[in-house]
Protein backbone atom coordinates (compact mmCIF):
# COMPACT_ATOMS: atom_id res chain seq x y z
CA UNK A 1 0.00 0.00 0.00
CA UNK A 2 0.98 3.68 -0.91
CA UNK A 3 0.80 6.56 1.47
CA UNK A 4 -1.45 8.30 -0.50
CA UNK A 5 -3.84 4.99 0.41
CA UNK A 6 -3.55 4.40 3.62
CA UNK A 7 -4.11 8.40 4.58
CA UNK A 8 -7.03 8.09 2.43
CA UNK A 9 -8.90 5.26 4.42
CA UNK A 10 -7.63 7.20 7.52
CA UNK A 11 -9.53 10.47 6.50
CA UNK A 12 -12.50 7.84 5.44
CA UNK A 13 -12.78 6.37 8.74
CA UNK A 14 -12.54 9.57 10.21
CA UNK A 15 -14.92 11.30 8.56
CA UNK A 16 -17.62 8.08 8.75
CA UNK A 17 -16.43 8.08 12.38
CA UNK A 18 -17.75 11.80 13.09
CA UNK A 19 -20.70 11.73 11.09
CA UNK A 20 -21.78 8.37 12.71
CA UNK A 21 -21.09 10.01 16.65
CA UNK A 22 -23.14 12.37 15.34
CA UNK A 23 -25.92 10.18 14.21
CA UNK A 24 -26.05 8.19 17.37
CA UNK A 25 -25.74 10.97 19.76
CA UNK A 26 -27.64 13.31 17.60
CA UNK A 27 -25.88 16.18 18.42
CA UNK A 28 -25.27 19.39 16.30
CA UNK A 29 -22.46 20.56 17.84
CA UNK A 30 -20.08 23.60 15.91
CA UNK A 31 -16.74 21.84 16.25
CA UNK A 32 -17.96 18.60 15.25
CA UNK A 33 -18.93 20.11 11.91
CA UNK A 34 -15.41 21.57 11.64
CA UNK A 35 -13.95 18.61 12.49
CA UNK A 36 -16.18 16.91 9.27
CA UNK A 37 -14.97 19.62 7.22
CA UNK A 38 -11.63 19.11 8.08
CA UNK A 39 -11.75 15.18 7.30
CA UNK A 40 -13.47 16.13 4.00
CA UNK A 41 -10.40 18.35 2.83
CA UNK A 42 -8.19 16.51 3.68
CA UNK A 43 -9.62 13.46 1.64
CA UNK A 44 -9.91 15.90 -1.27
CA UNK A 45 -6.39 16.76 -0.85
CA UNK A 46 -5.26 13.27 -0.66
CA UNK A 47 -7.33 12.78 -4.00
CA UNK A 48 -5.66 15.63 -6.00
CA UNK A 49 -2.03 14.42 -4.65
CA UNK A 50 -3.20 10.85 -6.42
CA UNK A 51 -4.07 12.45 -9.68
CA UNK A 52 -1.00 14.64 -9.64
CA UNK A 53 0.99 11.10 -9.31
CA UNK A 54 -0.62 9.76 -11.95
CA UNK A 55 -1.20 12.50 -14.73
CA UNK A 56 2.21 14.81 -13.84
CA UNK A 57 0.05 17.89 -15.04
CA UNK A 58 0.71 21.15 -12.70
CA UNK A 59 -2.70 23.17 -14.62
CA UNK A 60 -4.87 19.95 -13.26
CA UNK A 61 -3.10 20.25 -9.92
CA UNK A 62 -3.71 24.00 -9.39
CA UNK A 63 -6.91 24.18 -10.72
CA UNK A 64 -7.56 21.02 -8.73
CA UNK A 65 -6.50 22.75 -5.49
CA UNK A 66 -8.25 26.25 -6.29
CA UNK A 67 -11.46 23.83 -6.19
CA UNK A 68 -10.54 22.19 -2.90
CA UNK A 69 -9.78 25.92 -1.40
CA UNK A 70 -13.20 27.61 -2.19
CA UNK A 71 -15.19 24.27 -1.76
CA UNK A 72 -13.58 24.20 1.40
CA UNK A 73 -13.96 28.33 2.07
CA UNK A 74 -17.95 27.78 0.91
CA UNK A 75 -18.71 24.77 3.23
CA UNK A 76 -17.01 26.59 6.19
CA UNK A 77 -19.20 29.56 5.27
CA UNK A 78 -22.29 27.09 5.16
CA UNK A 79 -21.54 26.20 8.53
CA UNK A 80 -21.33 29.18 9.94
CA UNK A 81 -24.21 30.58 8.20
CA UNK A 82 -26.65 27.69 9.63
CA UNK A 83 -25.23 28.07 13.25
Amino acid sequence: MTQTTIFRIITTLGLLGTFLYKLVTDTSSIYLSIIQVIFLVMLWVVLVVDRYKNTRSKSYLKWDLILVGVSAVLLIAIIALFR
